[in-house]
């Protein structure tokens, strides 16, 4: 889906349902109202429980720092095994000229 193909979309969530919704201004969680939702209800209690998390780790800045030095870290490993891809491989076969 491109940029242009979700300008004007439009999401509806139930009252079990969860989203984050990323915007140029900032970041939106929508997280079930816990006591509008049958306690026994296992997907909705994963649903409060995985956007729990993720609110918990957007605000713990030292979890973003290590996250981008690891990021880092994989984007140079992966242009270092981009770049020895691209060198050609060679291999010495047995054989030569007779004299």
């Amino acid at each position: 889906m491109s940029s242009e193909d979700t300008k004007h979309t439009q999401v509806e969530i139930g009252p079990e349902d969860g989203a984050i919704l990323i915007k140029r201004e900032g970041i939106e969680f929508f997280v079930p109202n816990i006591e509008d939702v049958d306690p026994n209800d296992e997907q909705c209690a994963h649903v409060v429980n995985v956007l729990s998390f993720l609110m918990y780790a957007y605000d713990r800045e030292d979890w973003l720092a290590e996250f981008l030095l690891d990021a880092e870290a994989l984007a140079k490993e992966a242009a270092a095994e981009e770049e020895a891809s691209k060198r050609p491989q060679l291999r010495v076969i047995p054989g030569g000229k007779k004299d």
